[in-house]
């Protein structure tokens, strides 16, 4: 019966768990798909009474076929109707189709013209977009200075892409003098506005997740199921100490699987640096104890090979630091805590191989030894 319980228990979980997120991406797809024709209705009626930001908001639609087939022409039509009107957005939409090539054959020189318009109106994403073309030299001669003189210009009006192209430029001294202190300053300004770029940039936010590294922490999810299906036998879960190991291991895949997902979504947005370093301290630490657990639970006499291992680490790490202090104390002061971090995972292994290797010498000395055999029978007790 536990054997039937084992086998297909757990993939029966999986199944579930995969069936229950279909059904909810299906919904919110179509919750989505409501609210998009919803807002497609509003704005048609807003662009058949004239109103230019009604028919520049529906050509937007169209353009990223949200509640409507995606159409460059008619967003080119609406965008146009919207520009006859002097409406900024709408010239700037016009010079975004230039510049990319949809609707229109793509010519930079067209797409300045209209960016100009927008940008004469104040309108901070054209001034950004003409920033960008001087600062890589599209349809313009490329000037850094001009570049960065847009980029102010939509700054000036908090608009966050721009501040964080500003802190860029004072990163690697491009138009301006180099000074990091002032490209954090834009970082921190634009992050307050909500740059995603800038918020990665200054470490309150990871980096996108790469198709290996989701493909990884799927495995790493179905794995952690698969070693907490000891489980489903309390029986042998309370006789069994290597079982238990492997639940306790499939325990913590979940956490490590689950807290690596979570900082890299959408959501996870950290208030500083440190909360930042901490968080991923401890994911590196957990990720370390669980190598050791599995590995001990295969080979119970690897102890010593984790503990060499891990000391290795160390050691490299600690030569790296000296070689990067030997030539740059300013570099090692910018990257010493991330290297600070990286030791989390071999001090993690380390840790929990000492106190299994502790503990295996301990249980000869625990138990009791057998009465020695003599002719085949164990002596009388006495």
């Amino acid at each position: 019966m536990n054997s039937i319980v084992r086998n297909f228990a757990v993939p029966a979980c999986v199944v579930a768990l995969g069936a229950a997120a279909i059904v909810w991406n299906v919904e919110r797809m179509r919750t989505t798909e409501r609210k998009f024709a919803e807002e497609v209705k509003q704005y048609q009626q807003g662009a058949d009474r004239g109103d230019a930001n009604a028919e520049y908001e529906l050509g937007l639609m169209y353009f990223w076929g949200r509640g409507v087939p995606q159409d460059y022409a008619q967003t080119r039509y609406l965008y146009q109707k919207a520009a006859d009107q002097g409406f900024a957005k709408g010239e700037d939409g016009i010079g975004a189709l230039y510049y990319y090539g949809h609707g229109f054959t793509q010519s930079y020189s067209n797409a300045l013209a209209w960016y100009h318009k927008a940008a004469d109106q104040g309108d901070a994403i054209a001034q950004e977009a003409l920033g960008t073309m001087n600062y890589y030299g599209y349809g313009v001669p490329q000037s850094y200075t001009e570049a960065i003189t847009w980029y102010r210009k939509a700054a000036g009006q908090n608009y966050a892409k721009a501040e964080y192209d500003i802190g860029l430029m004072y990163w690697y001294g491009q138009g301006v003098p180099r000074d990091r202190d002032e490209a954090n300053r834009w970082y921190r300004r634009a992050a307050s506005h909500g740059n995603k770029d800038a918020q990665m940039a200054l470490g309150l936010r990871f980096s996108r997740l790469r198709l290996w590294v989701k493909i990884a922490l799927t495995i790493g999810f179905v794995w952690g199921l698969l070693l907490m299906s000891g489980l489903l036998s309390p029986r042998r879960l309370l006789r069994d100490q290597i079982l238990r190991r492997f639940v306790f291991a499939g325990m913590l895949c979940l956490v490590t699987a689950g807290m690596d997902l979570f900082a890299h979504s959408e959501y996870c947005l950290f208030p500083s640096v440190w909360a930042a370093t901490v968080y991923r301290f401890v994911w590196l630490f957990l990720a370390g104890i669980v190598t050791t657990m599995l590995v001990t639970g295969v080979m119970p006499r690897a102890s010593k090979v984790l503990l060499i291992s891990s000391g290795i680490l160390f050691v490299a790490m600690a030569i790296y630091i000296c070689a990067i202090a030997r030539f740059d104390m300013r570099a090692l002061s910018a990257i010493g805590w991330r290297l600070l971090v990286f030791t989390a995972c071999p001090l993690g292994m380390a840790i929990s191989a000492a106190t299994h290797l502790r503990r295996i010498r301990k249980e000869p000395e625990s138990g009791t030894p057998e009465p020695p055999i003599q002719n085949g029978e164990a002596p009388d007790a006495v």
